[in-house]
C-alpha cells in the first residue's frame, strides 16, 4: 500500500512538471509567432506590395494555425482529465477562445483585408474640365464649376438629386495627371475641414461613399468567413466572440448607462452646434432633425474640431501656431508623450523613437493610415503614421 502510495505522489508531481513545461512551451512559441506576425504587419503596412511578403504570410499563417489547434487538443484533453488548476484552466481558456480559423480561411481573410485597404488607400477622383492645383479655394471653384455643369447636363433649374447625380458621374471620370484629382483620405479631409460651400461639402460626402461602395462585398465575405471561424468555436457570431473578450456579462446594460449618463451633454452640444450652423447655413439646417452629416467639418461626422471658428469667439489655429514655433514631426510626437507622462506612464523607448516612420521620405509606398505595432519583444514599439502623404 505505501509502495503504490509513493508511487502515485511521484506520477502526480512528474504530471505537474509535464503541465507546467507545456505551458511554458505555449508561452514562448506564442512570443515567437506574435513577433513573427507583427514584423509581417509591420512589413504590410511600409510596403504592401512587397516581393514575397504575401508568400512568407501564408507560411506563417499555416504554422501558426496547425500548432494552435494542436495546443488547444491537448489543452482539451487536459481539462477532461481536471488536471489543470485554475490558473492553468484560465490560461487554457484564454489561448483557445475566439473564432476557430483553418489555414484556407485565414488566407481568404487575410487577402480580403488587404483588398479592402487596397479600395480605402487608393480612392481617387478626378474633376472634369479642371486643371491641377493645390490652393484650397481654387479646388471648391473647380467643384462648384462641374457641380453647376452637371445641373445644366440634367436640364432642371432646381433638383434635388443633382449631387447624387454628379457623384456618381464622377466615378466614371478617367484618371488623368492633368485634372485636378483628390487622392485617399486625406485630400477629401482636407477640403472637408476648409470648405463652407453646402453644395461642394455634400458633394465630397457622397462622392467619398460612392467609391467605397466597392468594400461592401469584400467586408461581406470577410464577416462570412469570421462568422464560420466563430460558429466552429461555439459563438453565435464574430460578434458575440469579440464581446466575449471584453469579459462583462452585462455588457449590453453598461452602453446603456454610458449612453444616459452622456445623453445630457450629448444633447446640449448637438443644440449649440444646431444654433451656429443655422446661423451659417439657415434652412438648410432643420430647427429640430437631424443635423446633415456633410456639413459637420469631417468626413464622418465625428470630428467637429473644423466648425471652431463658427462657434467660439477667438478659435486658437494650432496648426498656425505649431508652424510658428518651427516644430518637427518629432516635436509633435514628443508633446504628445509629455501629456502620458505626465500622467504617470512611462516614456516611450529608445527602440521606438529609431525605428518609427513618420514620413514617407524612405517609405514611399507607406500606407497614410496610422498604426501603432507592439512588436513582442522588449522595449519595440513602433508607429507608422506619415504626416503628409
Amino acid at each position: 500500500m505505501a509502495i503504490l502510495l509513493l508511487w502515485l505522489i511521484f506520477f502526480k508531481s512528474h504530471s505537474c512538471e509535464n503541465i507546467y513545461k507545456f505551458f511554458e512551451e505555449i508561452n514562448e512559441n506564442a512570443r515567437v509567432f506574435n513577433s513573427i506576425g507583427a514584423d509581417i504587419a509591420w512589413q504590410a503596412s511600409l510596403d504592401p506590395d512587397k516581393e514575397g511578403l504575401a508568400a512568407i504570410s501564408a507560411k506563417y499563417q499555416h504554422k501558426k494555425i496547425a500548432w494552435q489547434h494542436d495546443a488547444c487538443r491537448t489543452l482539451k484533453a487536459m481539462q477532461d482529465r481536471r488536471i489543470l488548476n485554475s490558473t492553468q484552466e484560465r490560461q487554457a481558456y484564454l489561448f483557445c477562445r475566439g473564432p476557430k480559423y483553418y489555414y484556407k480561411e485565414a488566407r481568404e481573410m487575410s487577402n480580403t483585408y488587404e483588398e479592402l485597404q487596397s479600395i480605402y488607400s487608393n480612392i481617387q477622383v478626378c474633376i472634369p474640365n479642371s486643371e491641377q492645383t493645390t490652393n484650397m479655394t481654387d479646388i471648391e471653384t473647380a467643384i462648384l464649376n462641374y457641380l453647376s455643369t452637371v445641373k445644366e447636363y440634367l436640364n432642371e433649374e432646381k433638383t434635388e438629386h443633382s449631387s447624387i447625380v454628379a457623384a456618381k458621374m464622377a466615378l466614371n471620370v478617367h484618371v488623368d495627371n492633368a485634372l485636378l484629382c483628390l487622392k485617399g483620405e486625406e485630400d477629401f479631409e482636407k477640403m472637408m475641414e476648409f470648405s463652407r460651400k453646402p453644395k461642394v461639402l455634400e458633394w465630397l460626402w457622397l462622392v467619398w461613399r460612392e467609391k467605397v461602395q466597392g468594400m461592401r462585398e469584400p467586408y461581406k465575405k470577410l464577416v462570412n468567413v469570421e462568422n464560420k471561424a466563430a460558429w466552429r468555436n461555439g459563438y453565435r457570431d464574430i460578434g458575440a466572440a469579440w464581446r466575449e473578450e471584453l469579459e462583462l456579462p452585462n455588457l449590453r446594460e453598461i452602453c446603456r448607462q454610458l449612453y444616459r449618463s452622456i445623453k445630457p451633454l450629448y444633447v446640449l452640444l448637438h443644440g449649440v452646434v444646431r444654433f451656429f450652423l443655422r446661423r451659417e447655413y439657415g434652412d438648410a439646417v432643420d430647427e429640430r432633425g437631424p443635423i446633415p452629416a456633410h456639413l459637420l467639418g469631417d468626413l464622418w461626422s465625428q470630428n467637429w474640431e473644423p466648425l471652431a471658428d463658427l462657434i467660439l469667439p477667438n478659435p486658437i489655429n494650432l496648426d498656425d501656431r505649431i508652424k510658428n514655433l518651427g516644430w518637427s514631426v518629432d516635436d509633435m510626437i514628443k508633446r504628445a508623450e509629455d501629456f502620458y507622462t505626465s500622467l504617470g506612464l512611462p516614456g516611450m523607448t529608445e527602440t521606438f523613437w529609431r525605428k518609427s516612420v513618420y514620413t514617407r521620405e524612405k517609405h514611399k509606398m507607406a500606407r497614410c493610415h496610422g498604426t501603432a505595432a507592439d512588436m513582442f519583444k522588449d522595449g519595440d514599439f513602433r508607429l507608422v503614421m506619415p504626416f503628409r502623404c
